[in-house]
């Protein structure tokens, strides 16, 4: 029997000793990506002082700045990108946009539970009888008005019917 509760406390220990090394990797991993929000949000502060910088200097030529800035992209830039989470039982607004009917998007769920996209007339509007659902871990390819009628409707929404997991999404305007 000792010589099983040896290799029982050895076992246990290197499962104990596995536990402590994943659990500091998951902290090193969670510091280096706070570092590297830190770093991203500074250089972009940085970036946009530049660019104030260079407004002011070329402030009797401003079309010199295309050199340094994509000045179309500043100006009339419009999110094509759209990720995010919905709580359990719940309804969240992605976007409120006017969309043509053919306006093509990709819906996809990256969580583990079923999502149902619509589309509403305010920004806290539930779901209706027209919904796309997009099962976990899947994408589809659709057009605006599979989720309804785009020329009444403006708020992007997504539903997690899922009374136990969160959900996670994205929706691509293409």
């Amino acid at each position: 029997m000792a010589t099983l509760k040896g290799e029982i406390d050895a076992f246990y220990e290197t499962l104990d000793e596995a536990d402590r090394d994943q659990k500091e990797a998951f902290t090193n991993l969670s510091d280096a990506s706070t570092a590297l929000e830190v770093a991203r949000v500074e250089m972009c502060i940085a970036q946009y002082a530049d660019l104030g910088t260079l407004m002011s200097y070329f402030s009797r030529t401003p079309l010199s700045l295309k050199v340094y800035f994509d000045l179309k992209s500043i100006r009339n830039g419009r999110q094509f990108l759209f990720t995010g989470k919905v709580k359990k039982n719940y309804f969240h607004k992605i976007v409120e946009r006017t969309l043509l009917p053919d306006t093509p998007l990709m819906l996809t769920n990256n969580g583990v539970t079923d999502l149902k996209f619509y589309i509403s007339d305010k920004k806290n509007g539930t779901i209706g009888a027209t919904f796309i659902t997009v099962a976990a871990g899947n994408s589809k390819d659709i057009v605006a008005s599979d989720l309804g009628d785009v020329s009444l409707l403006h708020f992007l929404m997504v539903f997690n019917p899922d009374l136990v997991n969160k959900g996670e999404f994205e929706v691509e305007f293409l």
